[in-house]
This record gives structure tokens, C-alpha cells and sequence, in this order.
């Protein structure tokens, strides 16, 4: 069988369209085959006497999961055909992969990137091939600002599209640019095979340091019109097509050599895209040994914690003992505190070993955690750390990580469920008693308050009494009467 790995990413025009079998479904048709998300490889489908084809896309050197999978897939021991993938490290991320790809392994080995510091012959990405780049537009517009969906790019009163839109609407958006603005790859190299001026507000991965024809780099602020009387064309569609198409070739003798042809159906690359976007879906409901841990790390600098101010890393593999990730905040100055996030998405049961910038231990505190023994386990799905003291620098943290079991997280559940029961009625027989002391108490104090009525009543009827006439007229025979009771009482 013939196995086709790249990333399936609908969400990404360029990931959308960058396996060669995209291009090439009815030259492979003759071979049954299937596509695999490069995150989520069907190891168990890929043999020995298979052909693996690897690409496009920005592969190597992008996260530690992806170089391990990608030489895991050359220890199979089956023929792995690198078609053109791409060095792809992010600049913003904190350092992504320590283990380097055996490339001496793979049996045709191209990269898209024209220099590289491997040396490794140079394929042009093979959406090349699109028909659509001929395709002859009316101009609408000077600039066109064409954007990657997570790095926006800020040039208020021109047009602008990004990545996660259509191949159709891009390349028509392209088409109809005079000059392109764009800080994504494949939106770049589109503008250049369609014979555009392009210009660069510099990358955010190594992955714009290998086009065989450059777009023009410019500086933040640098007027547009400025850059582009420093900007130039390229006619080079031709060429580059010439090179893809030798090179299918040159696979194809590979894949015949290797895998006995079969009958395919016709919709046979829709059925295995389909079954691939299925398999992604189904995967990202579960993490296994081998899947990338993505941890990040919130800095709050008095506004308190937002994504604006995060820093992200990719660089975990699940089922490791040991987990590390390093955060430069050289570029914050006043930092008020740090909250760090493992991982999302997961029950998990955490050990920090150690947490340390160059103001020394960063002290993480679990929060929403039971802890014991220097295990935290947590039951929300965003567990997370509150750095309490101060952190600069670098800040490095190491974890062990731990996926809690789907029944012990039920049963965690169930138990604090009983206890909030169990608290709940203790509060309830509380209120009760309370309500009825109190009820009490409300009575004795309206008891009181009627019976300090009824003696202001007493005293306002003798004070009455005390200044009527017959009280004034009666004096002296009050007194007399005083006299004769001291008397008698003396008698006695």
C-alpha cells in the first residue's frame, strides 16, 4: 500500500492542498493508498513492504513529536520519500524538538527550502501544479494584504485575506492584487508563481529563510510604496512545474517497484481525505504516547492574565518521563506574577519537579488541586500553576504528567458528589437549627417588645392621673391617710 503523510488541516488553505496526492490522484489511482495526519499516523497500517511519501508542509525541525514520529516512520523499515516538506521552527515558540531527524534514512530525500544547512536537494512545494496559478485576473486593487490566521498582519485601508479562506478565493484574491503583502508561505509562493510583486513583513519561522525566489522583506512600519520600488517579479511557474513533474516520476518508479497496483475506485482520494479528516476528529478526543503536549504560560504585567501576553510550547511528547519547557521573558520587564498551564484539555495528575528562573525557584502553586506526596490531581480539564514568587529571565520548568484514568475520574466525581450531598444536607440541618433559634429569639424579642408597650402605657395613664384635678384635690387626704398607716404600724 502507498501512504501519504502530511498535515490534514482543513483550517489551512496551504495544509489543505500540499500533498503531492492532492495533484496526483489519477497517477497513483493504479495503487491502492491512504492519507495519514502526520499528528495522528495509523502505525499499525503502515508495513515493511509499503511506500511511505512524506510532505508537503512544514514538517522538520517544527515540534519534538513531529521529528520523532518522522523517523519512527523511517524505522518501519518500508521506502519514505520526503516530497518537499519544509524546515518549519517558530521563532515565538519556546524551543520546540531536541531530536534531530535521521535524514540519511529516507530513500529520496527533497526539502522546499532552497538553502538549507543540511545540504538536501531543493523540490519546488507542489502546488505548483495548480491550474488556477495561469489563471488571468483583472486588477482590482495596488496592495493585497494576504495574512496567516494566527499572525494577523495591521495595514489599516487595504484588503485583505487570510489562509483559513479558500485556495479559490486566495488565488483570485492574488490574481487581482497588483502587489502582495503576506506573511504566509504558500500565500507567498502563490504571488510569486502568478508573476506578483510580493513583500514580507519578516517571518515567524525559520520557513521564509528557504524561497528560491524571495519575496521583499520589509520593516515594520516601512512605507508600502517605498518597498515596493525595491520589490521584483518572477517567471518561474514554468520551471518549477518541470522540476514537480520530473520528480513524480521519479516516485513512481519507487511506488511500482514496491507496491503491486489494484483496483481503486474513483473517488478513491476523497474517500481516503475523508477518512483521514475522520480519523483527526476522533483522535482529538484522546492523547496518546507519542502525541505533542502543548503547554503555555501566562504573564500578567498589571492588566492581569491574558492571551495577548502568553508564551507557547510545543515541545513535550506524551508518554515521556520527564517533560521540560523553557519560557525567555526577556522581553517583559515588569512582571507581576505567572500562572502556567501543563496542558489543556485533559484530567491529569501533575509532579512539578522543578521551576526555576534566574531569580531562582519560581515556587508554582497548584490551584484547584488535590495534592499529596508532590502529586497534584486535578478534575478541571485547564489545570494550572500561580508562580508566588517573583520570576525574570528564563524560566524553566520540569513536570511529570499523567493522564487520570476515565473511571477513577468518574469516581472522583461520584465522591464529591456524595460529599457535596453530604455537605448540602449538613448545611440544610444548619439552616434549619439556625432558622428555628432565631424564630425564638424573634419571638422573645416581640414578648419584650409588647410588654415595654404595655408599661409605657402604665406610665402614661399615671402620669395622666398625676396631673388631673382630683389627684390635685385629694392631697391632703392622701397625706392623712400616710399619717395613719405610719401610726398603726408604730402600734404594732
Amino acid at each position: 500500500m502507498l501512504h501519504f503523510v502530511s498535515r490534514v488541516d482543513d483550517s489551512n488553505a496551504g495544509d489543505r492542498v500540499a500533498s503531492p496526492l492532492t495533484h496526483y490522484a489519477e497517477r497513483f489511482a493504479a495503487f491502492p493508498f491512504r492519507r495519514h495526519d502526520i499528528r495522528y499516523i495509523d502505525w499499525d497500517a503502515i508495513r515493511d513492504d509499503d511506500v511511505v511519501i512524506l510532505g508537503g508542509g512544514g514538517m522538520f525541525d517544527h515540534t519534538e513529536f513531529m521529528n520523532r514520529a518522522i523517523n519512527r516512520l523511517l524505522r518501519v523499515g518500508a521506502p519514505v520519500i520526503a516530497w518537499a516538506p519544509g524546515f518549519n521552527t517558530h521563532f515565538g515558540l519556546s524551543p520546540s524538538f531536541r531530536t534531530p531527524i535521521d535524514f540519511d534514512r529516507f530513500t529520496i530525500l527533497t526539502v522546499r527550502d532552497f538553502e538549507n544547512e543540511h545540504a538536501i536537494p531543493y523540490l519546488p512545494d507542489v502546488t505548483c501544479v495548480m491550474p488556477q496559478l495561469r489563471t488571468t485576473h483583472e486588477i482590482r486593487r495596488r496592495f493585497g494584504v494576504a495574512h496567516h490566521k494566527d499572525f494577523p498582519l495591521d495595514f489599516p485601508g487595504h484588503d485583505a485575506i487570510s489562509n483559513e479562506t479558500s485556495v479559490e478565493e486566495i488565488l483570485t484574491f492574488i490574481g487581482e492584487s497588483e502587489i502582495v503583502v503576506s506573511n504566509s508561505y504558500h500565500m507567498i509562493y502563490w504571488a510569486t508563481l502568478m508573476g506578483k510583486r510580493c513583500l514580507s513583513p519578516g517571518g515567524f519561522s525559520t520557513k521564509f529563510d528557504g524561497f528560491e525566489y524571495p519575496p521583499t522583506f520589509i520593516d515594520p512600519g516601512e512605507d508600502l510604496e517605498d518597498a515596493a520600488r525595491r520589490a521584483r517579479s518572477y517567471d518561474v511557474l514554468d520551471a518549477c512545474i518541470e522540476k514537480t513533474d520530473l520528480f513524480l516520476e521519479e516516485v513512481l518508479a519507487v511506488v511500482r517497484a514496491h507496491v503491486p497496483e489494484g483496483v481503486t475506485p474513483w473517488d478513491a482520494y476523497d474517500l481516503a481525505t475523508r477518512a483521514a479528516e475522520a480519523e483527526q476528529r476522533a483522535r482529538d478526543l484522546r492523547l496518546l504516547p507519542g502525541d505533542m503536549v502543548a503547554s503555555k504560560l501566562l504573564i500578567d504585567t498589571g492588566a492581569g492574565f491574558t492571551d495577548d501576553q502568553r508564551i507557547d510550547a510545543t515541545n513535550n511528547v506524551f508518554g515521556d518521563d520527564r517533560m521540560t519547557v523553557t519560557f525567555d521573558l526577556s522581553a517583559y520587564t515588569n512582571i507581576d506574577s505567572v500562572r502556567f498551564h501543563p496542558l489543556d484539555g485533559w484530567v491529569s495528575r501533575i509532579s512539578v519537579l522543578s521551576a526555576v528562573s534566574d531569580l531562582g525557584d519560581a515556587a508554582l502553586v497548584a490551584e484547584g488541586a488535590s495534592s499529596a506526596d508532590g502529586v497534584d490531581t486535578f478534575l478541571t480539564t485547564n489545570p494550572w500553576y500561580l508562580s508566588s514568587a517573583p520570576v525574570a529571565g528564563t524560566l524553566e520548568i520540569s513536570f511529570h504528567l499523567e493522564l487520570v484514568p476515565k473511571a477513577e475520574t468518574e469516581w472522583n466525581i461520584l465522591q464529591l458528589d456524595r460529599l457535596a450531598r453530604i455537605r448540602t444536607a449538613e448545611r440544610d440541618a444548619a439552616t434549619a437549627e439556625f432558622t428555628e433559634t432565631y424564630e425564638q429569639l424573634m419571638g422573645t424579642a416581640r414578648e419584650l417588645d409588647d410588654a415595654r408597650s404595655e408599661l409605657r402605657e402604665t406610665r402614661s395613664r399615671l402620669q395622666r392621673i398625676e396631673q388631673s384635678r382630683a389627684w390635685r384635690a385629694t392631697r391632703p387626704v392622701r397625706a392623712v391617710a400616710r399619717r395613719l398607716r405610719a401610726l398603726r404600724d408604730r402600734r404594732r
